[in-house]
């Protein structure tokens, strides 16, 4: 039963999709190469460019820039993964705490039972 109906949601799902992507491909081929923006850049364009026109663009090489970028961003990551590592660690601590006390009840409980 449960297949069944996963099955038609999957069909219904593709239908829709298929559906969405005829609709526009009328749209997408009377576009113009304008008004897909062939010939502009791009963010990533744009950024590069403000670099290279400016003096410290001209200093450093992009490979330079990119290193510096990405080595930055692995930092940040990594103080990222410290943080949860210790919050991890943590949790752990506390469920420990609270399984001892559990055993702890349990063990006073048959104690006052005798």
């Amino acid at each position: 039963m449960i297949n069944l109906i996963l099955l038609i949601i999957l069909l219904v799902s593709l239908i829709g999709i298929f559906v969405i992507i005829f609709r526009k491909i009328s749209v997408l081929t009377q576009l113009t190469e304008q008004d897909l923006g062939v010939g502009e850049p791009g963010l990533f364009g744009r950024v590069t460019s403000k670099i290279r026109g400016n003096k410290i663009g001209k200093l450093i090489p992009n490979e330079l820039f990119l290193h510096r970028i990405l080595s930055k961003f692995r930092v940040i990551v990594l103080r990222i993964e410290t943080k949860i590592a210790s919050w991890l660690n943590r949790l752990r601590q506390r469920s420990i705490k609270k399984d001892i006390e559990k055993k702890d009840l349990k063990n006073d409980y048959w104690q006052k039972m005798k």
